[in-house]
C-alpha cells in the first residue's frame, strides 16, 4: 500500500529501488541496469565502463579511443613527453606508452655518427666501424663520395675512400711519387712501388739486394760499371775491384803485364818502352845493348 515505483519492468517501494552498490536511493528517470540489477551512475561506470589507459578512469561517454591494446579518452591519449594528442595509427610505442613521432625519434632512435640526427629508418641504417650512419652521411671524410660497409678504409676513426685514404696515408713512391697502395719496396732509405725501382739507365727492374747508387739514383751492375767505374787500360774494361795504377793509366792486375811474356808485373816490378811495360828480362833482351863476346845483354852501363 502507499505509494509504487515502477522501474525495470517492476513495481517497487520507493526506498527499495537503490544502488546495488551504495545503496543510494534512485530515481525510475536516473539509474543504470546491469543484470537485472540498478546502479546509481557513478557506480555503474566504476564497475562495468571500460578504463581509460592514461587516467585511469571510467570512459563514461563513449568517445573511446582504442590504442595499444587499450581503451583511452580522447585528451587522455597524448604524447607521454610532450602532451600533444595522437590519433591512432599516427603514434610510436616504448615500453607501453604512446610517443609522438618527433619525440619517439629524439628519445629512442640510434643517433646518426655523422650528423647526430636520430636515425628514423632501422631498415636503411649503415652500421660501420661499430657506429650507426644514415645511408647519405657514410661518406668519404675527404671527397664525400658515399662508401658502403665493405667498401671503405679507415684513418683515425674517420671513413675514406680508397683513392683519397691513399693519397693522403699512404706511402709515395719515390719515382713516380704515386702512392703505394700495396707491400712498398724499401731501397736507398727510400720507398717505391716494386716496378719503379729501376736501373736510371737501361729501366731493368732492380732488387732491394742488387742494385749499385750513384747520386741517389739506382744503377744495375752492368751500366754502373760502364758509367762510372775506371776502365782499364788493357782490356778498355771496367775495373770492379782492385785498381792498379801504373804508365799513368789504371788497369787491372791481371791485365798489367809484360807486354812480349805476358807475365803479371806489379807496380813497381816493371820496365818501361815506349808507353809499353815490360819484365825486367824482356826488357833487356829486347832494347839493352848486347855484349859483344857472349851476346847476353848488358843490364848496366858499358865500358867503351
Amino acid at each position: 500500500q502507499g505509494n509504487i515505483l515502477r522501474a525495470q519492468g517492476k513495481d517497487w517501494h520507493p526506498n527499495c529501488f537503490k544502488c546495488t552498490q551504495c545503496a543510494i536511493p534512485l530515481k525510475p528517470d536516473n539509474f543504470y541496469e546491469k543484470n537485472g540489477k540498478p546502479y546509481c551512475e557513478d557506480d555503474y561506470h566504476k564497475l562495468f565502463s571500460p578504463k581509460c589507459g592514461g587516467c585511469l578512469f571510467p570512459i563514461t561517454d563513449g568517445q573511446i579511443v582504442n590504442a595499444m591494446g587499450k581503451p583511452w579518452h580522447p585528451l587522455c591519449f597524448k604524447c607521454t613527453e610532450c602532451a600533444i594528442p595522437l590519433t591512432p595509427p599516427h603514434f610510436r610505442e616504448k615500453n607501453g606508452k604512446p610517443y609522438c613521432e618527433r619525440d619517439y625519434n629524439r628519445l629512442f632512435a640510434p643517433p646518426c655518427h655523422g650528423c647526430s640526427l636520430p636515425i628514423t629508418d632501422p631498415s636503411t641504417m649503415v652500421k660501420a666501424m661499430g657506429k650507426n650512419w644514415h645511408p647519405q652521411c657514410f661518406h668519404c671524410y675527404e671527397c664525400h663520395r658515399p662508401l658502403t660497409p665493405s667498401n671503405f678504409m679507415e684513418k683515425n676513426g674517420k671513413p675514406y675512400c680508397e683513392d683519397d685514404y691513399h693519397k693522403l696515408f699512404s706511402p709515395k713512391c719515390s719515382e713516380c711519387l704515386l702512392p703505394i697502395r700495396g707491400t712498398p719496396l724499401v731501397a736507398m732509405g727510400r720507398q717505391w712501388h716494386p716496378n719503379c725501382f729501376k736501373c736510371y739507365q737501361c729501366g731493368i727492374p732492380l732488387s732491394p739486394n742488387n742494385f749499385k747508387e750513384k747520386d741517389g739514383k739506382p744503377y744495375c751492375n752492368k751500366h754502373f760499371q760502364e758509367m762510372f767505374l775506371p776502365k782499364c787500360y788493357g782490356c778498355k774494361l771496367p775495373i770492379a775491384d782492385k785498381v792498379l795504377t801504373a804508365l799513368g793509366h789504371n788497369w787491372h792486375p791481371d791485365c798489367f803485364c809484360c807486354a812480349v811474356c805476358h807475365k803479371p808485373l806489379g807496380s813497381e816490378g816493371y820496365r818501361e818502352k815506349d808507353g809499353l811495360p815490360y819484365c825486367d828480362f824482356d826488357y833487356h833482351a829486347l832494347f839493352s845493348p848486347k855484349c859483344g863476346a857472349c851476346q847476353a845483354p848488358i843490364r848496366e852501363v858499358c865500358v867503351h
